[in-house]
């Protein structure tokens, strides 16, 4: 899955880097990609630093995996109830899960923060 996304990721930049008035928004997709992988690093030197969270981010991590597969396969129309309700309650549980990682561990909290590509350009040396 992540080398379909990669893929595609690949090819909106390529595209969008030759017309000026999307290469913003393009930047700003290639930052949200590099920040999610930057987000799995950081919550997985958080696990060494503070172990006693290990069994709330396996159920994170299990929690957004079933999300990822339900999301990108839907159902028959006579099941599409039942598809929405787990999807609801699968979104809730990771909710659920970040909020409480959030609240005991700032640098959990902090790595969900995302980046502007604003904040990025003033984070660079001139």
């Amino acid at each position: 899955m992540g080398e379909s996304l990669r893929y595609q990721l690949d090819n909106y930049l390529s595209l969008a880097t030759h017309e000026s008035g999307f290469q913003e928004a393009a930047y700003a997709a290639l930052l949200r990609w590099k920040g999610s992988v930057w987000q799995r690093q950081q919550r997985q030197r958080l696990l060494v630093d503070q172990p006693e969270l290990r069994p709330r981010f396996e159920q994170l991590q299990s929690a957004s995996s079933k999300l990822a597969t339900l999301t990108l396969d839907p159902p028959a129309p006579q099941q599409l109830d039942a598809w929405h309700r787990q999807l609801d309650d699968l979104t809730q549980q990771r909710e659920n899960l970040e909020r409480d990682l959030s609240l005991a561990s700032v640098e959990f909290r902090e790595s969900q923060l995302p980046v502007t590509p604003e904040q990025l350009r003033a984070s660079l040396p001139a």
